[in-house]
């Protein structure tokens, strides 16, 4: 009989940012000068507002970036600025971000090894608002320790980056649509023009969900990319399109039609769930990616905690999670700003408590 594990704990290898958020009626367009409404200066950066809300979600995290403070694993640049974020926010909650490196891509002086051995690390989220090198660096220290890693390719890396990239080493990859079809196209392919049959787990989906399928679909023929990576994809007020792989499902006894032929397994299932029921008009979307992947890991982290490591997922398991993740991110479009906006356990819980699917 299992033994429940001890808690889980998440590393984050990220960006800290103070972002500028100026709210106008209309974002800018090319030639243009326009007046804000109105000006905030709040805490970001992708590192820490997905780190934000893994401890938001109840998860344990620790924070590896640079910045203008001193921090435990935070590194003091004193001859860069903090990283910073010029953000407009429209009437409609849309955004446009513009931003600035700063000491988020100087080199962290926190020797791998220490930051490993310091804390009982179980997951290590990384994004692409910090140095390239650092990435696979941190990638391959976590496979060496056999720890779950989880990867939001946002900014969307170079093209020579993503085709020289380890994407087999991933357990987990957060993208948006945009992001899956720039990955497709580094790789010098196109999401398919030809029918692809979609499972039956997308009949009542959007178009969206089901063009998304097939982007995933080309995904999985990349040649560095292993069809052991779940892979998560998120749709903006569409909800989010899952493709689970057999390495991390679980056996549901009977092959499963809901993949891609190639890629077939009884353990595999793909899975669409819908975007979550607001309250409230649409303030702010920012921080909504951040909030979802902060969920997502939190979410993985609690399985960790009462299953143990390589415990496969079930669809009803990824189902409670996902929802879980876009009721959170839900949430957070309700409100102004990016960290700020997240909200906790027991806000979503009650949310949920609430809502019908």
């Amino acid at each position: 009989m299992f033994q429940p594990m001890g808690k889980a704990m998440c590393l984050v290898r990220g960006s800290i940012n103070i972002d500028d958020f100026f709210y106008v009626k209309n974002i800018v367009t090319p030639g243009e000068t326009i007046s804000s409404e109105r000006y905030e200066r709040r805490a970001g950066g992708k590192g820490a507002n997905q780190a934000s809300a893994v401890a938001k979600a109840g998860g344990s995290v620790a924070l590896v970036g640079g910045c203008g403070v001193v921090v435990e694993w935070v590194t003091i640049i004193p001859d860069q600025p903090t990283g910073r974020a010029i953000i407009q926010v429209s009437s409609e909650g849309e955004n446009l971000i513009v931003l600035l490196k700063g000491a988020n891509f100087v080199p962290i002086c926190v020797p791998l090894q220490t930051i490993f051995n310091t804390r009982p690390i179980t997951h290590v989220l990384l994004q692409n608002e910090i140095p390239w090198h650092d990435t696979p660096e941190y990638l391959e220290a976590a496979n060496t320790s056999h720890v779950t890693t989880i990867f939001n390719p946002s900014p969307l890396p170079l093209r020579e980056e993503i085709t020289n990239f380890p994407w087999s080493e991933l357990d987990w990859l957060i993208i948006n649509q945009t992001e899956a079809r720039g990955i497709l196209e580094s790789f010098g392919s196109k999401p398919t023009t030809e029918l692809v049959s979609c499972p039956q787990s997308l009949d009542d989906a959007p178009q969206t969900a089901r063009t998304a399928y097939t982007e995933l679909v080309g995904l999985r023929t990349c040649p560095t990319l292993s069809s052991r990576v779940n892979i998560v994809c998120t749709l903006g007020p569409d909800g989010v399109l899952a493709m689970i792989s057999g390495a991390h499902a679980a056996r549901v006894g009977t092959p499963n039609n809901d993949m891609p032929h190639s890629h077939q397994d009884a353990d595999s299932f793909v899975l669409y769930v819908p975007a979550a029921q607001l309250e409230g008009d649409v303030r702010d979307s920012t921080g909504a990616g951040d909030c979802f992947a902060g969920y997502l890991v939190a979410s993985l982290m609690n399985i960790h905690e009462r299953h143990g490591p390589g415990y496969k997922i079930s669809q009803d398991n990824a189902r409670t999670l996902l929802r879980r993740c876009v009721q959170a991110a839900g949430m957070s479009v309700e409100r102004r700003g990016a960290m700020e906006s997240q909200p906790n356990s027991l806000e979503v819980d009650e949310r949920l408590q609430k809502c019908v699917y």
